[in-house]
């Protein structure tokens, strides 16, 4: 039952980064809620891959310069949501 979960929040965060590309991010935000609902159930995190593609207060994708706002400061990747305000901090190499 966990891995069918996990496959589902994959497929589900793949396509909320497809549509997210493009003018619907309704959509591309309901399916993250619906991913990060499916974790939840489940008590499964989301991979690695996915960690850093949407806000973690509003849940808007990052996936066009309309959304997000990326710096890179003292080793640090900072994230800034253009639609909460919401900043991510995280460190890089």
């Amino acid at each position: 039952m966990e891995k069918i979960g996990v496959e589902r929040m994959a497929i589900l965060l793949d396509k909320a980064i497809d549509i997210g590309s493009g003018d619907d991010a309704g959509l591309a935000l309901n399916y993250i809620e619906r991913s990060k609902k499916i974790g939840m159930k489940l008590n499964q995190r989301v991979s690695r891959e996915y960690e850093g593609m949407y806000c973690k207060k509003c849940l808007t994708p990052f996936v066009s310069k309309k959304f997000c706002m990326i710096r890179f400061r003292k080793g640090r990747k900072i994230a800034t949501c253009r639609s909460c305000g919401n900043i991510q901090r995280k460190l890089y190499k």
